[in-house]
């Protein structure tokens, strides 16, 4: 059976390939941990900054209370979204227009 022989650009050209393909599975682990870690934490997360806005609104501390509270609820409706869960979606979905309202008085584009 005839070998075949490669010249030196082509067996090059597949280790370079081969170096590619095996660099980027890192990433690829990192960036499926990440959403793992996203999906199973990201409730939390949310859920502290919106008791933490509820808190500086009680504590009359404006406009900190807008940004931490309009942090959580962009979590919850990434989290309703990421779990198909339409209840969560609408409920802090609908809110994201009205802390808009917030901004735009805040920030004198009114």
């Amino acid at each position: 059976m005839p070998r075949i022989r490669f010249s030196r650009t082509q067996v090059e050209k597949k280790q370079k390939i081969t170096l590619q393909v095996s660099s980027a599975k890192p990433f690829f682990k990192l960036l499926k941990a990440t959403k793992k870690f996203l999906k199973k934490n990201l409730k939390w997360f949310a859920t502290f900054f919106i008791l933490l806005g509820l808190l500086l609104t009680n504590l009359n501390l404006y406009p900190y209370n807008i940004f931490s509270h309009s942090l959580g609820v962009l979590g919850w409706t990434f989290t309703g979204y990421v779990n198909k869960d339409r209840a969560i979606l609408i409920n802090f979905g609908l809110q994201i227009p009205l802390f808009m309202i917030g901004y735009f008085k805040l920030f004198g584009m009114s």
